[in-house]
């Protein structure tokens, strides 16, 4: 991400919650993001390439590492360089591997 706060970002990471609610942000979420990555997840266990016992959690888990970096990249204090985002979140993705 951008130093600019980027508005789609803010209004999906931050404002949604507070504006639907909890619960209505989660079920959209479930709907969208986390749908996908459970489609995606459930399409790497299927050939092999990855090794998890619950894809749903490893979804939900994949999904808080993203919203986590994008809020790091919102609103840390600190300037995170995109390269160290996008390698933790490639580190994380890799432990998942069934090949390791």
């Amino acid at each position: 991400m951008s130093a600019d706060k980027p508005q789609s970002a803010t209004i999906l990471i931050d404002q949604a919650p507070q504006v639907l609610g909890w619960e209505r942000a989660r079920d959209l979420e479930a709907k969208t993001s986390l749908g996908l990555m459970t489609a995606g997840l459930k399409a790497a266990k299927e050939v092999g390439e990855i090794d998890v016992p619950s894809i749903e959690l490893a979804a939900r888990f994949l999904n808080a590492v993203l919203a986590e970096a994008a809020l790091v990249a919102l609103h840390s204090s600190r300037r995170v360089p995109q390269s160290e985002l996008e390698a933790s979140i490639r580190h994380f993705i890799v432990s998942l591997s069934a090949k390791q």
